[in-house]
């Protein structure tokens, strides 16, 4: 059931003098001076009846009145005038205008008196249907386009000249039913035979020739012709229930009044053009650059497709709404759109939202608009669409990962975006950045970790020993990744290790994660490799078995090499003792460590490179001259160069003489 629209009336006639007889609503007097002008009115026997269409401010109501000549009335050139009081807050209701122009009543004198009934019909409010049906114009298009063009691109009052004033109500009906409720309320218009010079009617239908002075005079911004003039013509010939219902959203918020239809007839007409969508959002972004101006419009044209009514072709996809918002840019409030929110919904649904962010040029987004953008999408987003939207737009990705950090674990975002920003982030958070480099070591993005190694470098460190903190297994592709970010950063990047390097895991890291030419192992002292090298059992029967053979080659090799270098005769004789016999067996094989020998044989005194066994030997027989072994001792080492026993022996006893105490005991031992 339809809700009738309560409306006032009121009778205004001849009697004794031009006064009110009549009224279903009290009229403060303010409000009875203006009704007594605009109800008086002159005819010159050709027209029937004028239309007046006024607002009556001071009661916040609209008044419709129709006036007739009252022939025969006490005084000749009196006239009837019935009113019509609309409240302001109704005239949205009344899409159309039907019913209330249906709705004027003349009155019926009898015997030149007026009956009590007929001035009690007066007395009553009427309650009015709100048609949903438009009227629909018979006026000729050069009539109507002069009025639209005089209304609608300038404040300054306009008449026309029309063949009947009584016909021209039609017309006056029309342009008023066009317009959104705010506009109606300030809107000033009337069909007359004569034209006056009032300044304050808003639309003159005269049926008089117009003087010069009396011509229309319309300028203003907005173009004379044009789009917006062909729809809002078409609107008046046949009421499109879709445009109208797009001027009463948008004029809400029209703080310009009539100057403002020109812009919002001309928005809804451009969208239907070829490119009308974009052409439309850069025309809102022009003509409304605030964002807190023609906020209905902006969500109904770049909200979600239920916020509101749109013009015709509009899309209705959202990606694509979403897309016009950046080519509107300054212009919206992306925080109030949820923009931010809509780009994560629209990949999560079509995977569009990469490809949106991607399009955007920050440089014509405000500031308030890309933090909104940023915020929207790191509260709204998941770690994966985060990461996909950041490397998607660099500008705003940076942005994106300033939010969330943690994005800093994906190598891409290196490679995608500014990494001497991305640093700068990592510079103001120490647990941020330990997270960081413990994902990208997890996921072996060589590239930042240098970055972050090269520029943190106890980072490294770091990493070094939360590889090796497991006793048992090194991650033996951990330890290649922290290689090659070794490899590119350089040792000389390093500083000397923040924690005390002891356990044997982390030599055992630190022997796979350095060239061992780089002599990064020589920060740690002689004495902690001996006792690694004590506690990994070359039989891989120890706690220690699960060593890869390329970490054992190398541990023997850099303690016996550290102990060498180390200048103390305990800690070469210790090594020597414990590293020769694995040393010298293993030699032998052509799977012994590359590096590892290279690393030996720049410690080992010359020989030949064939016989990597006679080289140790080499090298074990000048240790025992230099440092003058205990005949035990030697005896011990003789026998782990089994079956090259005699070779050593010779080496060691070569340049010492055959009676020497030493020699003597040795042989002794030998028996």
């Amino acid at each position: 059931m339809v809700d009738l629209i309560a409306v006032h009336q009121a009778l205004y006639g001849y009697d004794d003098g031009h006064r009110l007889l009549a009224s279903s609503a009290s009229l403060a007097p303010e409000a009875q001076r203006q009704l007594r002008t605009l109800t008086d009115a002159a005819f010159e026997e050709k027209s029937g009846s004028y239309l007046t269409v006024s607002p009556l401010p001071v009661q916040r109501l609209q008044a419709f009145i129709c006036t007739w000549p009252a022939k025969g009335w006490v005084r000749p050139g009196s006239v009837w005038s019935h009113v019509l009081l609309v409240e302001h807050a109704d005239l949205a209701l009344l899409e159309g205008l039907s019913a209330l122009r249906q709705a004027f009543r003349r009155p019926t004198p009898v015997d030149a008196e007026l009956t009590d009934a007929d001035l009690k019909s007066y007395r009553r409010p009427l309650h009015v249907e709100p048609a949903t049906t438009g009227i629909a114009v018979q006026a000729s298009d050069q009539l109507l386009e002069s009025i639209l063009r005089g209304l609608y691109t300038s404040d300054r009052p306009v008449r026309a000249q029309v063949p009947s004033a009584e016909k021209a109500e039609e017309v006056l009906w029309a342009i008023f039913e066009q317009q959104w409720p705010r506009l109606r309320r300030t809107f000033t218009g009337r069909t007359r035979e004569r034209a006056s010079q009032s300044k304050e009617i808003d639309l003159e239908l005269v049926e008089r020739r117009l003087k010069t002075s009396e011509q229309n005079d319309a300028s203003g911004d907005v173009p004379t012709v044009g789009e917006w003039l062909g729809v809002a013509l078409a609107d008046l010939k046949r009421p499109n229930r879709q445009f109208r219902a797009f001027l009463q959203l948008t004029g809400a918020e029209s703080a310009g009044g009539r100057t403002d239809f020109a812009s919002l007839a001309q928005i809804y007409a451009v969208s239907a053009g070829p490119d009308g969508p974009a052409d439309t959002a850069r025309m809102i972004r022009d003509a409304f650059p605030l964002p807190t101006t023609q906020r209905s419009l902006k969500r109904s044209l770049f909200g979600p497709f239920s916020v509101g009514p749109a013009p015709a072709g509009w899309p209705e996809f959202d990606a694509e709404r979403i897309r016009l918002a950046f080519v509107a840019g300054p212009s919206l409030d992306f925080a109030e759109l949820k923009v931010g929110e809509r780009v994560v919904d629209s990949f999560r649904a079509t995977s569009l939202g990469a490809d949106l962010l991607g399009a955007v040029d920050v440089d014509v987004l405000s500031v308030e608009n890309v933090e909104a953008l940023v915020l929207g999408i790191t509260d709204h987003a998941d770690s994966v669409t985060a990461t996909e939207l950041a490397l998607s737009q660099p500008d705003v990705g940076l942005l994106i990962v300033s939010r969330r950090l943690s994005l800093l674990a994906d190598e891409r975002i290196w490679t995608t975006l500014d990494s001497d920003l991305l640093m700068d982030l990592l510079a103001e958070d120490e647990e941020v950045r330990m997270q960081v480099s413990d994902s990208l070591l997890l996921y072996g993005a060589v590239v930042p970790l240098a970055r972050i190694c090269s520029a943190f470098p106890e980072q490294w460190w770091r990493l070094l020993t939360q590889v090796a903190s497991n006793e048992v297994v090194l991650d033996l592709e951990q330890c290649a990744t922290l290689r090659r970010v070794l490899e590119r950063i350089g040792t000389a990047a390093l500083d000397s290790p923040p924690v005390k390097l002891a356990s044997t895991s982390e030599l055992a890291a630190l022997v796979l994660t350095s060239d061992l030419s780089s002599g990064l192992w020589r920060r740690v002292k002689p004495s902690d490799w001996l006792r690694a090298m004590d506690a990994v059992d070359p039989e891989q029967r120890g706690p220690h078995r699960m060593l890869p053979s390329e970490v054992v080659d190398r541990m023997f090799a850099v303690a016996l090499a550290s102990a060498s270098d180390g200048g103390s005769a305990t800690n070469r004789r210790a090594a020597w003792s414990q590293a020769f016999r694995f040393l010298h067996k293993s030699l032998e094989s052509t799977s012994f460590d590359e590096e590892a020998w290279r690393l030996l044989s720049n410690s080992l005194p010359a020989g030949p490179d064939w016989d990597r066994c006679q080289r140790l030997r080499i090298g074990a027989a000048a240790e025992v001259r230099r440092d003058q072994w205990s005949p035990e001792s030697v005896q011990v080492l003789l026998k782990d160069a089994h079956p090259y026993e005699g070779d050593l022996y010779d080496r060691i006893t070569y340049h010492t003489k055959k009676k020497d105490s030493f020699v003597k005991a040795l042989r002794r031992l030998l028996q």
